[in-house]
Formats: structure tokens, sequence, C-alpha cells
């Protein structure tokens, strides 16, 4: 059932116009009933913004304080927040093939793997995303204003849906992780507000650890390096001995990532041609990559030439963000992928379905577009000519809010933000021991978007419950 309700006025601030449309709903979720008010909105900011959002509120709640509320987006940077909303929290989901392939007519159900039965949900889109806007949209394409943005529309939302005394959370996926832990800490320290959970979804929070180009940066190479192994895996690109046990692949892959491999890449210049060659036939041993292209390649490979690489005598390409997914060479003698199978095949079903909720569910009728991932030239801005990272905003965050728990899932098929660059990046985040325990680590056998894989589902929303019930401390 839906009914609808309109609200349009004009704010102080910008004389930008506000407008929202209420209505209530049922969904099963796990064998039980949740009745609830769904919410589209554009809340108005200053500086002429409008920032989209939907939220979704548990009815028959005696005391709204003991009910967490969870903010939601996704990254890009330039994303809306439609892969959260419609793949893993809302309470409808796009049905999708295990590798997330859906041709039309596409079909949208009930999610039972939802957490609307455990938190009340509220997903924002940047601005140039969904339908937020803004008077001068560059502006805000930034991880600066981008901050400011998220931030204001949080406190705002929190007073007007008078949720001050819930218990909050973050759930960001891929930039929206790094996003997350910028908000956490900002937020913190200005407003205040301290969270009580963060869920990092695929996360990256030092761009260093996924930044490949010339000169001394190694660290995104050898970190791939696991990732690298669980898609040659798949593809039965491997040794047989390896190939009969993806756990022990993957854990003598990440030993040479940390070892000899890391080792050989600082010596640079200086290797030896025997170790060069001894180095080689170990990689290829672990990626399925010939030894004249490692050779080629001086022991380097970038995400975007092993997902061209890999398959290349079957003139296939795989996916970034799902190394499952298998696409057709579109240039053969191109050095590096050109486009990502794994991405086009979401793109049009949830783009289809999402849209089609909006009207059909949600009572939204408007004729502007929604964006689903905004084409925008982002500027790291306030990173003193070093990459990227909020490591420090999340490590300072964490030591001064005990109380903070953080789960973070990551899927072993990334090749976007490679599992082990996340591990990595929380093993020297420098953390008391004591606080250490507030973080969760868990790996999937899913792709950046791990929800997409309806196996992956059931676990994932297994663990996620469980994080908001009762945290506690738990690694792969």
């Amino acid at each position: 059932m839906k009914i609808g309700i309109w609200c349009v006025w004009l704010m102080a601030i910008g004389a930008v116009e506000e407008r929202s449309v209420e209505t209530v709903h049922t969904v099963k979720i796990q064998g039980f009933p949740v009745n609830y008010r769904a919410q589209v909105g554009q809340l108005p900011l200053e500086d002429s913004v409008s920032l989209s959002y939907i939220s979704y509120v548990k009815e028959g709640v005696d005391d709204a304080s003991t009910r967490p509320i969870t903010f939601c987006f996704n990254g890009g940077p330039g994303s809306s927040s439609i892969w959260l909303h419609m793949g893993l929290l809302g309470p409808k989901r796009v049905v999708l093939k295990e590798t997330g392939g859906a041709v039309a007519p596409y079909q949208m159900v009930d999610n039972d793997f939802s957490l609307l039965d455990v938190t009340d949900l509220v997903f924002l889109d940047p601005v140039s995303s969904g339908y937020s806007t803004a008077s001068d949209p560059k502006k805000y394409w930034n991880s600066e204003e981008d901050l400011k943005t998220f931030a204001q529309a949080i406190r705002l939302l929190l007073t007007r849906m008078d949720r001050w005394m819930s218990p909050k959370y973050l759930c960001g996926e891929s930039y929206g992780t790094a996003r997350a832990a910028a908000l956490a800490s900002d937020m913190q320290q200005k407003n205040r507000l301290y969270l009580n959970g963060i869920i990092m979804v695929s996360p990256v929070l030092d761009m260093q650890t996924v930044s490949y180009g010339e000169g001394l940066n190694d660290l995104p190479y050898f970190l791939s390096l696991p990732s690298f192994t669980a898609a040659a895996w798949y593809h039965k690109k491997l040794p047989l001995d390896l190939q009969l046990d993806l756990s022990k692949a993957l854990l003598e892959a990440e030993a040479l990532a940390l070892s000899d491999y890391a080792a050989i890449l600082n010596k640079g210049d200086r290797i030896t041609t025997a170790e060069r060659e001894k180095m080689i036939i170990r990689l290829s041993r672990l990626t399925g990559l010939s030894a004249p292209f490692l050779e080629r390649s001086n022991l380097r490979v970038s995400v975007f030439s092993f997902a061209k690489e890999l398959l290349a005598d079957q003139k296939k390409v795989i996916g970034r963000f799902d190394s499952r997914t298998l696409g057709f060479d579109t240039n053969p003698l191109r050095r590096e992928i050109n486009y990502d199978p794994s991405t086009e095949a979401v793109f049009g079903s949830y783009t289809a379905c999402f849209n089609h909720y909006l009207v059909s569910d949600l009572n939204w009728k408007s004729d502007q577009e929604y964006v689903p991932l905004a084409s925008v030239s982002w500027d790291f801005v306030n990173c003193n000519n070093q990459y990227f990272s909020v490591v420090s905003d999340l490590s300072d965050t964490l030591m001064r809010n005990p109380q903070l728990k953080v789960f973070v899932a990551s899927g072993i098929y990334d090749l976007a933000t490679p599992y082990f660059g996340a591990l990595y990046t929380f093993d020297h985040l420098g953390l008391d021991p004591q606080v250490r325990k507030n973080v969760t680590l868990q790996l999937y056998e899913g792709g950046h978007t791990l929800f997409t894989d309806p196996a992956v589902l059931p676990k994932l929303r297994q663990d996620l419950q469980r994080f908001y019930v009762n945290p506690s401390h738990s690694t792969r």
C-alpha cells in the first residue's frame, strides 16, 4: 500500500525548492513483515545545493532512541546511492545472475536481505548524481566540498527526523568508504556527533594503494597480486595444485606479495637477472600470465593490463569490478581494457528497475533524470603533494571514540579495490590493541559490488545483522 503526501516550500538559504513525498509499505524480511514509511526528497542546503535522498523508517517503534539509523552512499566519486539501495540494503532488490548480468524484462523483488528490520535507512546522492543539483556543480566535485554537503545533510536530517538520540551509523561503498571515514572525523570534531558504527564495503582509504603510475609507488602492484590469483583461479589459469585449493593459492599469493615480491620491486633497477627470472616464474604461477608478458611489464602489472591479458588468447577481457565477468575484446591491439564488462552487466537493470520503482512504488513524479553515475573530474584537495588518504582520520576517530565499531567487507574478485589493499590499510592504522578489537574484517567470494552476487547476500546479511545487534571482533 502507498499513500502519497507532498510537501513543497522555499528555504531561506539559497531559495532552493524543497520537495518530498511519503508513502507507506510492508515488506517481508527473513520471513517477518516489516511496516515502514518511505520518503523521497530533495534537501536544500546552503549555496543553492539540493541533495536528493530516500529514507525508510520502520513503523510501530515505541522508542526511536533505541532504533539505529544508517546513512548510506556509494562512491565513484560521482556515484548515486542506487547500488547499495537496490542491491543490498533497501526493501527492493534487482535480480541478477551470479556475476551480475540481467536481460530485459528486468526483475525486481522484495529484498529478503534488507537491513530495514534492523536499522532505519537514509540514502544520499552527491551533487550531480541522483537528483542532486547545484548552481555551480563543479565546485562540489572535490573531497572537501563533498564532505561539507554530506555533513550538513546528515545534521539536518537527524534534526528533522528527531533522531539525535538514536544509534547512528554510516555505510559507504568504494570511495564512499573514504567519505565515511572523513565524515566520522569531521562530524565528531565539528558537530560533536559521535557515531556508533561504520560499514565499509569494498574500501579504499588511501589512494596510494590503488594508484598505478610511473615513479616510486609500487604498492598497488604487490597489493593486487592476491586478487589476480583469485581471478586466475576462477578462469582455471593456475597450475593443478593451486587450482584444487583456492585458499592455498591466496595464502601463497599474499605471502609472496609481502615478502619477496615487495622486496624485488623495492630494489628497482638493482635486481639481478637471476632474481628477475625467478620472480617471473613465481608470478606466472600465481597469475596465469606468460613469462614474456611479465618480462615486458617489468614485473609490474596493473589491473587494467591484467584484465586485458589474462584471457587474451580467447580475445576476451575480464571485469575490473568483478573479475569473473567476461566481455569481448573490442580492441585487441590496445594494451589495457577500454571498458569494464562487469559494469555493463548491471547498469541497464539497475537504472531501469530504479526508475520504475520511483514512480510505481514511491510515487515520485519528475521529468528530471536520475543520474546513476555522474561523469565528474574529481579533485582530491588538501593532500599536501601526497596521495589522498583518510587513514589518519579514521585512526584518530577510533582512538577518540573507543565505542565506535567498524565493519569491513571485501570481495576476492574485486580488482578495483583489491581486498589485500584493504587488509594492508587496516594493518597500518596504528591502533591500540583494545581499539583494534572494534574493527571486523570479512572476505567474500564476490566482486567490488558484493551484493550483485546472490550467493553472497545470505552471509553478508547475516554478518551485518550481527554487527548491529552484537558487534564483535572477527577476521577472515
